[in-house]
């Protein structure tokens, strides 16, 4: 190598170091973005944040890192994530940005973890890629985990609720004083219907109409039960139907879906144990039939 080649190389090296301090340094500029505190984001936030679990340590990184991807065209997939994160009930407080900022950051350590056993096993740069993709596919999954659970939670326990609010309006009351009723009724601060309900009544109190109100609720747990639910209730109120009776009807509904699912996954529950009874039975007569298998070579009978 030349003297000519090994300037132009420590130029070049140069450069670059020069480009990554700069961008370090403009970066390091950027404030991180401001902690939620006001809504149902900012309950969530102070509530992930007083568990002082992981999310609590890493919670000023993740504001940092979003910083910094905020300003990418990313209109689409920000669109996306903002839906999971609603339905999701609003998961760790965080914003699109946020969670692309969490997902930055878990890839990272995950990278860096498989990175080392990599090399252990001498392959580094595979152990860096599964690394990398499997931080980003356990934040995905976990999101979409809660996201499930909350559906279910909210399924599980619409009808007794519906059958309550059926029972408030035929004796006189209106449907937020009976959904009031309800919220007070429940004290489990876990309870997503509840946080749900309540969440229902806040924006009625601040002044949305009541169809723009279940119209939320429906983006928020867009489930079948809650869209059948919201769509008779806001038909009923249009057409002046009976309020009670649309929801003991719809109540009853509720019941009857949740007895055929549960039928179903009974049924379908059974076809899944017949793998692993299979497999059972077919471990026994391995183990059966090679004792004899073994027993009969070592008397000799095959010599």
């Amino acid at each position: 190598m030349t003297l000519t080649v090994q300037a132009l190389l420590l130029i070049g090296l140069g450069c670059i170091a020069l480009a990554l301090g700069f961008t370090s340094y403009r970066l390091s500029l950027v404030p991180p973005l401001p902690r939620p505190t006001l809504g149902s984001r900012g309950e969530r936030r102070t509530q992930a944040l007083q568990a002082e679990g992981l999310f609590s340590t890493l919670e000023p990184a993740v504001r940092k890192v979003a910083a910094w991807i905020a300003p990418l065209p990313l209109p689409v997939l920000r669109a996306q994530l903002d839906k999971s994160l609603r339905e999701a009930g609003n998961y760790l407080g965080m914003s699109a940005d946020e969670l692309l900022a969490l997902g930055v950051l878990s890839s990272f350590g995950f990278g860096l973890s498989c990175f080392g056993l990599g090399m252990y096993f001498g392959v580094p740069m595979l152990g860096l890629v599964v690394g990398a993709f499997a931080g980003v596919l356990l934040l995905h999954n976990q999101v979409a985990e809660t996201r499930a659970s909350r559906f279910k939670a909210v399924n599980r326990g619409l009808p007794t609720e519906i059958d309550l609010a059926s029972m408030c309006l035929g004796a006189g009351m209106d449907l937020p004083g009976a959904l009031r009723l309800i919220v007070q009724q429940r004290n489990d601060p876990n309870d997503v219907l509840c946080h749900e309900l309540a969440h229902l009544l806040r924006e009625l109190d601040l002044g949305h109409t009541r169809a723009a109100a279940l119209r939320s609720l429906e983006a928020r747990v867009p489930t079948e039960a809650v869209r059948e639910l919201v769509g008779a209730i806001v038909q009923a109120e249009e057409k002046g139907t009976p309020l009670a009776e649309v929801l003991r009807i719809q109540a009853g509904m509720l019941r009857m879906r949740r007895t055929m699912l549960a039928e179903e996954s009974a049924s379908r529950a059974g076809v899944l144990m017949m793998i692993p009874l299979v497999m059972l039975l077919g471990s026994i007569l391995i183990i059966l039939m090679g004792s004899m298998v073994i027993t009969t070579y070592e008397s000799g009978m095959f010599k």
